[in-house]
């Protein structure tokens, strides 16, 4: 037996349709759809509860002196780190005068002259 040309036509067609509706579905949404940014505070999910971002070092303070100022705190793995002073750090690691002791999840502890300094990411 050999094979019909007809199923080989209405394959051809019901491709040919498709690829037209998804062509023709693609550009009405992209002409018909409006292009509008999301509203001040909700760019991204840390801001829906109260959080900075933590990956933005764009509006940190500048630290004069001795001053620490904590930007953020992320995680890779099981490691975390912090950017202080518009410099990423790990545990262990020396800021300033500062030891970086601890990072936690909102929060940074660090050590200097024998004293614990705690930084927070949470404005307060």
């Amino acid at each position: 037996g050999g094979v019909s040309e007809k199923p080989k036509v209405y394959l051809w067609y019901a491709l040919g349709l498709c690829l037209l509706l998804f062509l023709g579905n693609t550009l009405l949404n992209v002409s018909s759809r409006p292009r509008s940014k999301p509203a001040a505070g909700t760019g991204t999910p840390f801001m829906a509860f109260g959080l900075s971002n933590p990956f933005s070092v764009s509006g940190s303070k500048k630290a004069s002196g001795d001053q620490l100022y904590l930007s953020g705190v992320f995680f890779s793995q099981d490691e975390g780190f912090a950017i202080i002073n518009d410099e990423v750090v790990a545990e262990g690691d020396v800021v300033g005068k500062a030891r970086v002791v601890r990072i936690g999840f909102n929060e940074v502890e660090l050590e200097s002259d024998g004293k614990t300094i705690k930084l927070s990411s949470i404005p307060q």
